[in-house]
């Protein structure tokens, strides 16, 4: 599988299982060894730097990246070896937004306001 298309199909997946993500592609050529994608969901956000295989060079500071950006959130390297693990993974560091999401808009189903009010307080006091 060519790297750029496994990217892309991540991406996908990610929206899929994280409903309301943003997910983008970054900017190779903004600042060497930056991971390939950023993933942000409720006030949280994780990076991803895709490779085709785990055997795959690292470029410089890649790995000094994702482990400063692993320490201050989240981020990994994944391929399609790992996947299943890495999305696993994401999903525990995502759970109490899912959660607490799903909470607020079951009790304020007809109200977007007042769902929008509540996960933004929540949001500043869990971040």
């Amino acid at each position: 599988m060519l790297e750029g298309s496994f990217k892309t199909d991540l991406i996908e997946e990610i929206e899929t299982i994280f409903p309301g993500s943003i997910c983008l592609h970054l900017n190779p050529h903004e600042k060497q060894g930056i991971p390939d994608i950023l993933v942000m969901y409720g006030c949280k956000w994780a990076t991803l730097e895709g490779k085709r295989s785990e055997h795959e060079h690292h470029q410089p500071n890649q790995d000094y990246y994702v482990n400063l950006m692993n320490n201050m959130g989240f981020s990994a390297f994944i391929h399609p070896g790992n996947k299943q693990h890495v999305l696993y993974l994401l999903d525990i560091y995502f759970t109490d937004q899912k959660e607490i999401m799903n909470n607020i808009v079951r009790r304020n189903k007809n109200d977007f306001q007042q769902t929008w009010r509540i996960w933004r307080k929540t949001c500043f006091l869990r971040c």
